[in-house]
């Protein structure tokens, strides 16, 4: 089994500077998707949103093998 996270950092919420927004966020998604997996629920594939509500990737366990 592996855990895949996929994520698009190209949008306005993570703005342009490694050492501000970008980071910020990226971070704040990390965290979410942390918690989310330690309540049980990466056993599904579940959407990383932004900031501004705009879906950047997915994340979840998945088979050997498989996406």
């Amino acid at each position: 089994m592996k855990f895949r996270l996929v994520m698009r950092c190209d949008n306005a919420a993570f703005g342009l500077l490694a050492d501000g927004p970008l980071c910020e966020e990226t971070a704040r998604i990390l965290r979410a998707a942390a918690d989310r997996v330690e309540r049980g629920e990466g056993f599904d594939r579940f959407l990383l949103v932004d900031i501004n509500g705009n879906q950047v990737g997915n994340a979840g366990f998945i088979e050997e093998g498989k996406g």
